[in-house]
């Protein structure tokens, strides 16, 4: 991911998860110190006919500032989701790793 870019980030599901679940963060943090959180309001959800099979899928797009937050010097940001269901059980994903790549400008474009 570029810092200052507008990423979108797609997660996919067996079960439909705006149903299934009552509430869910997406959690992004640098060096065990959070820096942004997203929440079931930010998400977007469908669904994908893969061969057949139906995919549910919930998804949001980072903004500039979002991607701005990560800290450059920092060069790894870990995402976990975590989600509330209707029989109040959290599910838990594992920590996902991804690079933060530099821009050479990373002015807001509007």
């Amino acid at each position: 991911m570029y810092r200052a870019s507008t990423p979108r980030h797609v997660f996919y599901f067996d079960i439909d998860p705006e149903k299934y679940f009552k509430s869910m963060q997406i959690t992004y943090s640098q060096d065990g110190t959070q820096v942004l959180v997203k929440n079931k309001d930010d998400l977007t959800f469908g669904t994908e006919d893969s061969e057949g099979e139906v995919q549910y899928m919930a998804y949001f797009q980072l903004s500039q500032e979002d991607t701005k937050a990560f800290d450059k010097t920092r060069p790894f940001v870990s995402l976990q989701v975590r989600m509330l269901d209707q029989h109040d059980n959290v599910v838990t994903s594992p920590i996902v790793r991804f690079r933060v790549q530099k821009v050479l400008n990373d002015e807001v474009l509007s």
